[in-house]
């Protein structure tokens, strides 16, 4: 879902993003909120380490784009809780449809 400032934070105003947009997407950036040890087992490549222990620091999120948030699977509701999150401070958001476990099992690129 994406989530702006613009609107309501609970109101979602697009749908999710699948893995395979992710590519797609030039100008985005990926914010992982898994745990660290997790994230540094793999993780989409490019993406920021923002565990949510750190969400109020709002490392690595920008104004100016998208910032594409997910978390561990799709029963892990962390992403759209972060997104709600960032979203009430001013940053676009959109939560990445059945986070990490849905780019691995797509036989996507994982950074380590």
């Amino acid at each position: 879902m994406i989530f702006t400032a613009a609107n309501s934070v609970r109101k979602a105003i697009c749908c999710q993003l699948n893995p395979h947009q992710i590519g797609k997407k030039a100008d985005v950036v990926i914010i992982d909120v898994r745990e660290v040890k997790d994230f540094k087992k793999g993780h989409i490549p490019g993406a920021i380490n923002l565990p949510q222990e750190k969400w109020s620091a709002l490392a690595g999120l920008r104004r100016d784009t998208m910032n594409i948030i997910y978390c561990y699977a799709q029963n892990c509701h962390m992403g759209a809780h972060a997104a709600m999150q960032f979203a009430a401070k001013g940053y676009s958001a959109m939560e990445m449809d059945d986070g990490f476990e849905s780019w691995k099992e797509n036989g996507l690129k994982i950074a380590e």
